[in-house]
Parts: structure tokens; sequence; C-alpha cells
């Protein structure tokens, strides 16, 4: 018996590439604002005038800011972003590196980081593969950092395209604030050969065996 196709490994950088598009939006980012996006474009908003600029890209990096002003537990400073695969590759994890950049204001300040993950159909609908929190930040987060790995859950669907948002918000009643650096934004996938390709390969090996028997 022959052995079958292997699938391979593929890696992806998502980190930012340069400065992106930031600005107020009191709704924050949605799936459906991710979709709209052009592919590989970093959007941040901040959900109130009181926090302009606590979100900004630069090359390889997303500060992700959250202060006092926020929504208490809604709202917050987003950012996203849309990407795609090759029709061939399924990706199987989202990883990044996440560190404390700063505080200010009182020490129990509380807030929550996240990141969703989304599959898009043709038709813009979204559908959660994969998610990630972390509750007080200020006291769970380091300025060394951590490295962050979400499996993702795809299921039988095949999507068109895919999306990430990040969320910092305000969990706590008290004033102050906290940055965060992200970095490090990787997808991976498993890319499997199209069957012609794997079939050629596989009589490209069964005429190497037939000929080292004849010999």
């Amino acid at each position: 018996m022959l052995p079958a196709a292997e699938a391979s490994t593929v890696l992806m950088d998502l980190s930012p590439v340069d400065s992106g598009t930031t600005g107020l939006n009191a709704n924050g980012i949605t799936p459906s604002d991710v979709w709209g996006y052009d592919l590989m474009s970093w959007h941040g908003v901040w959900e109130k005038s009181a926090l302009a600029n606590q979100v900004a890209f630069s090359a390889g990096a997303v500060s992700l800011q959250v202060g006092g002003a926020a929504s208490q537990n809604t709202g917050g400073n987003f950012a996203g972003l849309k990407f795609s695969l090759a029709p061939a590759a399924a990706p199987s994890a989202l990883s990044f590196d996440i560190a404390k950049s700063s505080t200010w204001g009182s020490a129990q300040f509380e807030c929550t980081y996240t990141c969703d993950i989304y599959g898009f159909a043709a038709d813009g609908s979204s559908t959660v593969i994969g998610t990630w929190s972390l509750a007080d930040a200020v006291d769970n987060l380091s300025s060394d950092g951590m490295h962050v790995s979400i499996d993702l859950n795809m299921g039988d669907a095949s999507y068109d395209s895919y999306g990430l948002i990040f969320n910092a918000y305000k969990s706590g009643s008290q004033s102050g604030g906290m940055a965060a650096s992200i970095t490090n934004l990787q997808i991976s996938g498993e890319m499997v050969p199209e069957p012609a390709t794997a079939s050629l390969g596989l009589i490209g090996l069964a005429a190497i065996l037939m000929r080292r028997r004849r010999g």
C-alpha cells in the first residue's frame, strides 16, 4: 500500500507593517466591519474621544491601551484585521506575544484583554472559531509578557476568509489605565496537497518502487 499524501504546516505573519487606520467609533469593531476591510489592513478604534490614540500600529506591533474613561465591561478599544490563506490551507492556531507596556493611575485599575477569531463565509456571515481572554490584566500580565496560542475549531466548515478582533476594556470601576504591546502575530495552518498533485506524487513514488524491485 502506498503512503497517503501528508499535510504540511504553513505559517503566515499577521503583524502590522505600518500605522494602519485608527479613529473614533462608539460601536467598536464588529465582525461585519472586519469582513469589509481590505486584506491585511489593520484597523483600530476607541469608543470615546477621551480614549483617543489608545490604539496604534507600528512595524511588528499593536499597541492596545485602555483608560478609565472606557465603559465598564463594554466598549473600550479595539484592533481588527481581515486575512486569508491559500485555498488548500486551513488555519489551525493563532499565536502572539503580549506584554504590559505601562500602567497609570490607581494600582487597583481592572481591565480585560480579549481576542476573537472568525471564519467568514462568502456572504460575510461569521462563525467564532477561536477565543482568548485575560482578566485582571494589570495583575496577570507582566512587562516580560506571555506567549498565547489559540487553537482554532474549524469543524467541517470551509471559509472564504478570516478575521480577528482584539478588545481591551475596563472591567472594574477604578480610574487609571494600562497599555499592552502585541507582537509576533502568526497564523499556522495545514496545507494539504490537491488530489491531482497528490496522485502525481504517488504515481512517481510507485515508479521508483518498481524500478527498485527490478534492480
